[in-house]
């Protein structure tokens, strides 16, 4: 027993790792033929029965029937094999320590779908009361994949809720258990982890992460090229984000290169390099170019056979920076206002966050929107679900409210900033409480003093010409 369970645990992780031998495993196994992943649930656990394999042998196999099913998107069939394996489970036929690790892997797929559309509240209440489950299941490689799965899962929903710190704290735990058992999936959750360390600010430890020689390697020699198409450009994008333009520009051109030799890559991964090129553009002040790059990234990403509307919006986004650049604050209150309302229909959260930001950065120009517009934004800051956007953009009306506004307002400011702190770790809380309040306040202080010397100084100047 304490080899075909290692045998298994080994067959489980080559599906799982190494798609293109999984079939030849499957040969090596009692079932040796593609019949199980074309029947139906039902069939496929009768089958099981008849053949009498191990119970690790039997969930070798309902995994590569879920995954094969869960792909394809045919959710029917893996609704009815939840019924069949949860009515076994009862029956005391199916798992062992009373839990059912394929059933387990269906629960956690159910919540991604919930995710998906929307539910995310939904997805992360299921989500926390599955874990304990999956924990209790006999260690094997295939309940450590679905209790990884399920980590990567509610990380995603704490991020979608809004919630960074927990954010990281599921991906690290999904990072430990995956790279403990070797699985490639531990490079995906560190494309995740590097993507919520992006979010909340952390630009250089994620760009480490995207980097990573060890991840490349790997995905090269398995020929995963999305992964690394992905992982160069969002370490393009990081670099961007913190001015390293002669990095960027390597990634992005090691990017490009692999998009121009694989067809299936000239989708959206080939707008974000168009998108890309055109922010670089603009880090090297080439504004006519960058305006042309960024107009045909919006173009390319809106005309794809499935349109990618957040790519578009981030395009369009980019380009909303030139008319604050260009100090016209009108035009590009009106450009935000369009976006917010293009990003709400198409449901990109991301996108709608940014903007906002985006928007409250108007309060920092030396023509500011009015008071109605200010109390305007404030009641629609509560739509940023990334706290550290939040942080950022309420730091831009705090020091906006210390020049123009009563002490109230600046007090339930500052008390909104603080508020933001259980959802943050705590280094990333420090530095951005550092950048947007403590700096930002004494410059308002330099200013009011300045003012005020100046102001005493003019009518000292005036008593001194009436005296004369």
């Amino acid at each position: 027993m304490g080899f075909e369970r290692e045998y298994a645990d080994q067959l489980f992780m080559d599906l799982a790792g190494r798609d293109r031998v999984a079939e030849s495993n499957a040969r090596r196994t009692s079932l040796d033929r593609r019949w199980e992943l074309d029947s139906s649930p039902e069939r496929l656990c009768r089958r099981l029965d008849e053949l009498e394999v191990t119970s690790e042998l039997r969930d070798v196999h309902l995994f590569a029937y879920i995954r094969s099913r869960a792909r394809a998107e045919q959710i029917d069939d893996l609704t009815r094999l939840a019924e069949v394996l949860e009515s076994r489970a009862v029956q005391g036929l199916e798992g062992e320590n009373g839990v059912s690790v394929p059933l387990r892997h269906l629960r956690v797929l159910e919540a991604h779908w919930l995710h998906r559309r929307g539910r995310y509240r939904e997805a992360l209440r299921r989500l926390e009361a599955e874990i304990p489950r999956i924990q209790r299941a006999a260690r094997s490689a295939y309940a450590d994949f679905v209790h990884v799965d399920a980590l990567i899962e509610l990380g995603a929903c704490f991020d979608a809720s809004g919630n960074l710190f927990q954010t990281e704290l599921c991906y690290r735990q999904a990072l430990r258990i995956a790279s403990r058992r070797g699985f490639f999936k531990r490079y995906e959750v560190e494309s995740c982890l590097a993507r919520a360390l992006w979010s909340s600010g952390q630009h250089h430890e994620a760009l480490d992460l995207h980097l990573s020689p060890e991840a490349r390697a790997v995905a090269s020699e398995m020929g995963e090229v999305h992964f690394l198409v992905d992982s160069q450009l969002d370490a393009t994008k990081c670099a961007i984000e913190i001015g390293q333009a002669e990095l960027a520009r390597t990634e992005l051109t090691a990017a490009t290169r692999l998009i121009e030799s694989h067809s299936e890559l000239r989708g959206a991964p080939r707008g974000y390099a168009i998108l890309y090129e055109g922010e670089l553009a603009t880090l090297s002040g080439d504004v006519e170019r960058a305006l042309d790059l960024l107009s045909r990234a919006v173009s390319h990403f809106e005309h794809l056979h499935v349109p990618c509307y957040p790519g578009a919006i981030q395009a369009k986004t980019s380009l909303c920076h030139y008319a604050l650049f260009e100090g016209d604050v009108r035009l590009a209150s009106v450009i935000i206002r369009k976006l917010l309302a293009e990003a709400d229909q198409r449901e990109c959260m991301e996108a709608r966050s940014r903007l906002l930001l985006l928007e409250s950065y108007l309060y920092l120009t030396d023509v500011p929107p009015d008071r109605a517009s200010f109390e305007d934004l404030l009641r629609r800051l509560h739509l940023i679900h990334n706290p550290a956007l939040l942080f950022h953009a309420l730091g831009n009306l705090y020091a906006y409210a210390l020049e123009f506004l009563e002490e109230p307002v600046q007090a339930f400011l500052l008390a909104r900033i603080r508020n933001l702190r259980p959802l943050l770790k705590k280094s990333c809380y420090r530095d951005l409480y550092a950048n947007y309040v403590t700096k930002r306040y004494e410059y308002a202080i330099e200013n009011r003093l300045a003012r005020y010397l100046q102001n005493d100084l003019e009518g000292e100047w005036d008593r001194i010409e009436v005296t004369g």
